[in-house]
């Protein structure tokens, strides 16, 4: 996910600003949005956590991988 990007606004950089919000899902999901010093905000997106499954995949994967 980028971090930062140009405000369309005032020409600076935007920063990621996550909202006091969590999506109580499985996985926890949080929203976030584009944010800059000069007041402008943009609709961001949404971030999740890994699930139990997806981490043990991604483990059993790279165990895998190194033979």
């Amino acid at each position: 996910m980028e971090t930062r990007k140009d405000c369309p606004k005032c020409g600076k950089k935007m920063v990621v600003k996550y909202s006091s919000v969590v999506l109580m899902t499985y996985p926890a999901q949080y929203p976030w949005d584009w944010w800059c010093g000069c007041g402008y905000t943009e609709k961001g997106g949404i971030e999740g956590d890994s699930t139990y499954e997806s981490i043990a995949r991604e483990e059993w994967e790279r165990v895998n991988e190194e033979k």
